[in-house]
């Protein structure tokens, strides 16, 4: 695979990452394993600094990933305790060319749709539409992204 990855990014082996891929400064791509898949990641993605992208999430091509971004695969901490919970895992889908602003939380199986954007500071909790615009805690539908800045026309 061709990808590069800056100093200080941890990059579990059982990650799967296309070419053309940037991963930044301090960026963890955490073990996937157990009862869950591997971690994809598409073509053309940029993951800045210090994101922490959850076990087997998979994130498709052309996606942008701010700095300082949090993803999340679990409602149930059960670190140290009883596994019972660990099946249930439901990691983030991030679609193709979505935007996601520096800061951003993303909650456990929340999927991104295709190019939507969102913005900077955002807790997502629940599904976003393609094309949306979304921003706030928790994240809300603001509009469309404009047509000339899709990939898709």
């Amino acid at each position: 695979m061709s990808y590069m990855a800056m100093p200080g990014s941890i990059v579990h082996p059982s990650a799967i990452i296309g070419d053309g891929t940037f991963i930044g400064h301090n960026v963890v791509i955490e073990e996937s394993g157990g009862k869950y898949p591997q971690t994809r990641i598409g073509k053309h993605v940029c993951i800045h600094h210090l994101s922490s992208i959850t076990a087997g999430m998979v994130i498709e091509d052309d996606v942008f990933i701010g700095p300082g971004v949090i993803t999340l695969n679990t409602r149930h901490i059960c670190w140290g305790r009883d596994s019972q919970h660990t099946g249930n895992r439901q990691p983030p889908i991030i679609r193709r060319g979505a935007r996601i602003g520096g800061g951003d939380v993303i909650l456990p199986g929340v999927i991104i749709g295709a190019e939507s954007e969102i913005g900077a500071g955002s807790v997502v909790t629940k599904d976003c539409e393609p094309f949306g615009r979304y921003v706030g805690n928790p994240a809300r539908k603001i509009g469309e992204v404009p047509k000339e800045e899709r990939y898709a026309r």
